[in-house]
């Protein structure tokens, strides 16, 4: 998915760009928008750009799929894990803890794998192209008199 963002400030070989909330996104609460218009995210450079540049970013699908489960899905499974775990190993004291400790474990691998991914074309917003004029074209007979 191609999106038209304004990059904030530019850090090596990364843009961050400001993200707009697209009216398609409405429904969906998997990704960091919540209730805000718009966010500030870490994208790779593709082309030169500057801070205040208006750039067509490339939105990688796979990153929406892998970040919701990523993020709840490690932790949970391994809470579950833990769960089960304890309970052949204790009581239910021991079953909760267990159930916490290994959702920690969960969530450190989870961090662990997102900064391996971070970097990864498959997985980050890739700047493609900068835009030098952003003409608006309106088609009304009105503008043509």
């Amino acid at each position: 998915m191609l999106e038209k963002c304004t990059v904030k400030r530019v850090k090596g070989n990364h843009a961050y760009i400001e993200l707009v909330r697209n009216p398609k996104c409405d429904g969906c609460k998997a990704c960091a928008f919540h209730d805000r218009d718009l966010i500030v995210l870490p994208a790779i450079k593709d082309c030169e750009c500057e801070a205040g540049d208006t750039v067509i970013v490339e939105m990688p699908a796979k990153q929406y799929a892998l970040a919701p489960l990523l993020l709840f899905g490690v932790p949970l499974a391994f809470f579950l894990i833990g769960l089960i775990v304890g309970r052949f190993a204790g009581g239910e004291l021991t079953m909760v803890g267990f159930g916490f400790a290994f959702a920690a474990l969960g969530y450190l691998i989870a961090v662990l794998a997102d900064k391996t991914v971070k970097n990864n074309r498959k997985y980050m917003p890739v700047v493609v192209e900068k835009i030098y004029f952003d003409v608006k074209y309106n088609s009304n007979e009105e503008n043509l008199q």
